[in-house]
């Protein structure tokens, strides 16, 4: 198999694509499911929860 341009760009873009994402999402984690957790409770609650 030879490796050129046309095929090898696409798989490392999409790999760093990958990569990225997953990384925002670990390093985001408490922010996104406290965000999630919001939708469904009143001020009270979400004081509690952002301050955690």
């Amino acid at each position: 198999m030879t490796y050129n341009a046309a095929t090898i760009l696409p798989l490392i873009f999409a790999g760093l694509m990958g990569f990225s994402i997953l990384v925002y999402v670990i390093l985001d984690g408490f922010d996104l499911g406290v965000g999630i957790l919001f939708a469904g409770t009143d001020d009270a609650e979400r004081d509690i929860s952002a301050r955690a």
